[in-house]
């Protein structure tokens, strides 16, 4: 697909058509996530802004080398090219163990091949729970024993807190899309340096949400 030049502003009338890949590693929640991002696209865009979630190739493997391996294969089926200047590629994948002295240098090296390609990161430390959780709660101003608990989600604590949460709040993960201005700002307090992942608790995901914002049914 050739690029295609953008409009001069998102709010305009007339705007160029966008496309927009996301390979995730995770699963349901995820997936939730992404699909509920694709049908929240306002009507007025309909045909001119289209959201993908591509999901893994393989549910045994989940590193970022294959997250980027299937977003890069997504492309090439749709005959999407990453670079162009309308079609957006993102990976997005957790903290977890990939930082970890094993998995290191190869999540490195994907990182620097994946910008390398024109690709944006999501990446979530500890994991992809730490946003919806974010759209309810300043974990910035939590008690640091807490904190340290959801960093190291021993037993899967973030998830569960996450989890308890939404129930709190009558919500589920697909109903998210209409607070991302409070989640942006919560995870802003945590100083989530997206050059050193694994530093603070937080995200990247507002690179994906400041970029189709625009285009989505937020009220």
């Amino acid at each position: 697909m050739s690029s295609r030049k953008r409009s001069g502003s998102r709010y305009s009338k007339k705007i160029d058509i966008q496309y927009f890949l996301v390979s995730y590693e995770g699963g349901e929640d995820e997936r939730k996530y992404f699909e509920s991002m694709k049908n929240t696209i306002s009507r007025q865009f309909e045909n001119l802004v289209f959201f993908i979630p591509v999901e893994k190739s393989d549910v045994h493997h989940s590193s970022p080398q294959h997250v980027l391996k299937d977003l890069e294969n997504k492309a090439n089926q749709m005959n999407y090219k990453l670079k162009s200047d309308n079609v957006y590629g993102f990976i997005a994948f957790d903290v977890d163990h990939y930082f970890s002295q094993a998995h290191q240098r190869s999540t490195k090296t994907t990182i620097q091949e994946a910008k390398q390609k024109g690709v944006y990161l999501i990446i979530s430390n500890p994991a992809f729970d730490v946003w919806p959780l974010l759209h309810y709660e300043n974990i910035a101003l939590l008690d640091e024993n807490t904190k340290k608990q959801l960093i190291t989600n021993s037993n899967q604590f973030l998830k569960k807190r996450m989890r308890k949460t939404l129930d709190d709040n009558n919500s589920v993960i697909s109903d998210l899309i209409p607070n991302t201005a409070i989640a942006i700002e919560n995870n802003h307090s945590l100083q989530f340096d997206l050059t050193d992942p694994p530093k603070n608790l937080g995200t990247s995901m507002q690179q994906l949400i400041e970029l189709i914002k625009p285009y989505l049914i937020t009220s």
